[in-house]
């Protein structure tokens, strides 16, 4: 006799059978005696369900065990960013505000003196062209990142930079500088970490006595939050709840975490970082379609940065799989890939006008 694990697949999914049996084609009744064993599905039936659920034909007929053990994309190491450099610059494209950093630098963190700068997890040196053009002469910068990649295109772009830089291909959790910095940044870094206070205990180990730290870092909440698209209703386009429910599997796994930039001042309170202050990144992108340069280029940034292609039906399938294996229902799952189809289309084809924040928190302290 075969006994089908097709309750067991659906039950891990959150799936209903009223819902299933609209998906493959058949009635409820049909799933319902499929699963007690008092009918077995025709071999179309078999592959149909073995593509809905993402298994092979042997696992729904009970042959092969049935494996739900959590993946993590890994995205602390060099392998995950080997191919992302297109995502870095148009994630990184028009990110700040130069009057802000400026303001920062000079009336915020009152930086007169030149400085010796520590950039951790530094990708292509993003920040390196943001802060050191308001730093005082003979200040110098070192970035270092995981990702060769990155290290490389970093080293192409600061080929004749004006100031000292230099960039390192290192591991953050093995990173031990003998020498001290009078700063200490990080931009979208901590993020990407399963032990982020370890990277930041590093950073802190390499300052100086007196010496500032810098963590700008997204909170996934306010992040969310930020995105508003023209003739799309806010409350239902966020789907806070659902996207929580993956979001927070993945801090329970030990994979990233979701709410790291507003955790951070209390992280950097345990490591005994003093005079903790925090701000947010006051940077807002509006493409306005009536500006149509203007639109394009914003546009085409976020489209590249969202991975967004025409024909997305692969990439929908894998995101909801993922999505599935932290913790969503199939139904969940697909309602969300869903509304993401929905902003594309508006942003893609329709070219309504869209706003846009990053939910940088940006937070520093002294050491003492």
């Amino acid at each position: 006799m075969i006994t089908l694990n097709l309750f067991e697949l659906r039950k891990s999914r959150g799936i209903t059978q009223s819902y299933l049996a609209e998906v493959i084609g058949v009635s409820f009744q049909t799933i319902s005696k499929w699963e007690t064993g008092m009918a077995v599905p025709d071999v179309k039936y078999v592959i149909a369900l073995a593509k809905f659920f993402g298994v092979t034909t042997d696992q729904i007929l009970g042959l092969q065990p049935i494996k739900n053990d959590y993946f993590s994309r890994r995205t602390e190491t060099a392998e995950y960013w080997k191919d992302k450099l297109h995502y870095i610059h148009n994630s990184r494209f028009e990110l700040w505000n130069l009057d802000y950093m400026e303001f920062l630098v000079r009336k915020v963190w009152k930086i007169e003196q030149k400085v010796d700068v520590l950039d951790l997890g530094c990708g292509n040196g993003y920040l390196a062209g943001l802060i050191m053009p308001f730093l005082t002469e003979g200040s110098t910068y070192t970035g270092i990142d995981i990702s060769e990649v990155m290290i490389q295109e970093a080293k192409s772009i600061y080929a004749d930079a004006k100031f000292p830089v230099k960039f390192l291909c290192k591991d953050a959790y093995d990173h031990q500088e003998t020498e001290q910095y009078d700063m200490v940044i990080c931009q979208a870094f901590l993020r990407e970490l399963s032990k982020p206070k370890e990277a930041l205990k590093n950073m802190v180990d390499s300052l100086k006595t007196g010496g500032l730290i810098v963590c700008i870092e997204v909170d996934r909440e306010l992040d969310n939050a930020g995105t508003y698209i023209e003739g799309m209703d806010y409350a239902s386009m966020l789907m806070t709840e659902i996207q929580r429910k993956y979001w927070t599997t993945e801090l329970e796994k030990k994979d990233r975490d979701y709410a790291v930039g507003i955790r951070l001042p209390f992280l950097l309170k345990d490591l005994g970082i003093r005079d903790i202050e925090v701000r947010m990144q006051d940077k807002v992108k509006f493409a306005d379609p009536r500006n149509e340069d203007e639109y394009n280029r914003l546009q085409a940034a976020y489209v590249q940065e969202k991975g967004w292609k025409e024909d997305n039906t692969e990439g929908d399938r894998i995101a909801v799989e993922v999505l599935t294996n932290r913790g969503l229902t199939r139904e969940e799952a697909e309602q969300l890939t869903q509304n993401w189809g929905q902003m594309k289309e508006k942003i893609m084809k329709e070219k309504k006008a869209f706003l846009k924040t990053t939910g940088f928190l940006i937070t520093f302290g002294r050491k003492r």
